[in-house]
């Protein structure tokens, strides 16, 4: 039986364990580690101030989700390949189409008025060519609409496909003309949640990350894969 110290010491590296692994999450998904990047222990450890025992528990957590890889040298940021993008961007097509479906079956008054004030802002960073005010009120109403979802698993999963797909999704908003059509297609989200209609709600999004999954394909086939190679 654990006493109450061990408990507590118990608890405190679950919460350094869980404090490594957003950070290397996080940095995975914002292009912080590079793809095929080694992720040295001592040098998380200093960064985040913490030892190297919650490091190596925080790698294997990112290693058994896919986002990194073991190799003789050491951890490695995981590689991606035009596949693999297809693959993940098919899983992402249920995933938050689910989500938008549950959140028109779940959502309060409240909860629509605040997707509606970013699409709004989803408008203006379109007229103004703002891709930072973009990216952040897109992941603002992504991750509202996971939270109204309210499925831990669905939550999850869909988190693991987001710190996969960072580093290619803003390929997609720089093509001429994209932030204006990717504007109409997350209004037509909003629009289905807030008239309570699941399956309108569903078709839109999947519809969205189609559109979406089209446009970095074809940046991938032109311009990475011939300048970079099969993976990247």
């Amino acid at each position: 039986m654990l006493t109450s110290s061990h408990a507590r010491s118990e608890s405190l590296n679950d919460g350094l364990v869980q404090q490594v692994y957003r950070r290397i999450v996080t940095d995975i998904r914002e292009g912080h580690l590079a793809p095929g990047q080694q992720i040295l222990e001592k040098d998380l450890a200093r960064s985040v101030g913490v030892s190297r025992t919650p490091v190596r528990e925080a790698l294997r957590m990112v290693t058994v989700e896919g986002l990194a890889v073991e190799t003789p040298e050491g951890v490695m940021v995981t590689q991606l390949t035009l596949r693999d993008v297809q693959d993940l961007m098919h899983t992402t097509q249920a995933l938050d189409g689910l989500a938008a479906r549950l959140a028109a079956e779940k959502c309060t008054e409240e909860q629509i008025q605040e997707l509606e004030r970013l699409a709004a802002l989803l408008d203006t960073a379109a007229d103004e060519n703002d891709v930072a005010g973009w990216v952040e009120a897109d992941r603002g109403m992504h991750q509202l609409i996971q939270h109204v979802a309210d499925n831990c698993s669905l939550g999850k999963f869909t988190a693991q496909l987001d710190a996969l797909l960072g580093r290619v999704r803003p390929l997609a908003i720089r093509q001429p003309g994209r932030l204006h059509q990717s504007k109409r297609e997350h209004w037509r989200v909003v629009e289905a949640i807030k008239s309570r209609d699941g399956d309108m709600a569903e078709r839109a999004m999947r519809e969205h990350i189609i559109s979406t999954e089209r446009v970095i394909t074809e940046i991938l086939e032109n311009f990475v894969v011939p300048f970079k190679g099969p993976n990247f």
